[in-house]
C-alpha cells in the first residue's frame, strides 16, 4: 500500500492529542483537528482508536485481556492458532495486522503457518528460524502476508500482518 509520509506522523498526533481526553473516565472521546478526527473508546479493558484523515483511515484496538475480534474483512485464507488469544488489531487501507499471544513455542507457531498458508494455497517465499524468533511470508495474488513469532516469558508473541502490496 502507498502511503503517504505524512499519514503516520500525522495519526500518531491525533492519537496523542486524542489521549489527553481520556484521563477524565469518558466512555467516548473525540477529538477534532486541521489534520483530522480521533475517535476513542474505552471499554473495561478494551480501548480502540480510529483516525480520519485525507491521508487514510486507521484503527486500533487492543486488550491486554485478549478479547478482541479480527478486523473487519480479514483473509478467511489466513489460518488462526488455536488457543491464542488476539491482544491488538489494526487496519490502516488495505493493511491488518494482528498480534496474539499462546504459551506454545516460536518454531511450533511458525511451522502451524508455514503448513496452513501453503494448505490455503499460499506460496510460502521465506521462513527463518532466529533463535527466539521466528518468520514466514507467504504471497497468493496480490495478496502477501508475513508471520512472526517471538519468545516472550509467558510463551510466544504472534504478529501477522496480512495485505495487499
Amino acid at each position: 500500500m502507498a502511503t503517504n509520509k505524512r499519514f503516520i506522523p500525522t495519526v500518531l498526533a491525533l492519537i496523542s492529542l486524542g489521549m489527553l481526553g481520556t484521563g477524565c473516565g469518558k466512555k467516548k472521546t473525540v477529538v477534532t483537528t486541521q489534520g483530522g478526527q480521533v475517535t476513542m473508546e474505552n471499554s473495561g479493558d478494551k480501548a480502540t482508536y480510529e483516525v480520519k484523515t485525507k491521508e487514510g483511515n486507521f484503527k486500533m484496538t487492543a486488550s491486554d485481556k485478549g478479547e478482541i475480534s479480527l478486523p473487519d474483512n480479514f483473509p478467511k485464507d489466513v489460518p488462526l492458532y488455536k488457543g491464542a488469544k488476539i491482544k491488538m488489531a489494526t487496519t490502516t487501507g488495505k493493511m491488518m495486522m494482528v498480534m496474539q499471544e499462546t504459551k506454545d513455542n516460536a518454531p511450533d507457531v511458525i511451522k502451524f503457518y508455514s503448513d496452513g498458508l501453503k494448505a490455503q494455497g499460499w506460496e510460502i517465499e521465506t521462513t527463518m528460524n532466529m533463535g527466539d524468533m521466528s518468520l514466514v511470508i507467504g504471497k497468493k495474488g496480490k495478496n502477501s502476508c508475513q508471520v512472526t513469532a517471538g519468545k516472550i516469558p509467558e510463551g510466544t508473541t504472534v504478529q501477522i500482518a496480512v495485505g495487499e502490496e
